[in-house]
């Protein structure tokens, strides 16, 4: 399996409460999430435009 990098842009009134980020991200099922981004990777990647 590769990995890749992902930078993100957050609003600075967000990045001043990281605790409310970590709790908010300790409640995602991670299973749950990588299942939905595979299948929208499958659905998705044929409609990409070729850069």
């Amino acid at each position: 399996m590769s990995t890749a990098k992902v930078a993100i842009i957050l609003d600075e009134n967000l990045l001043k409460r990281p605790d409310r980020l970590a709790r908010e991200c300790a409640k995602l099922d991670r299973k749950f999430e990588q299942a939905m981004a595979k299948e929208g990777l499958s659905v998705e990647v044929g409609g990409w435009p070729e850069y």
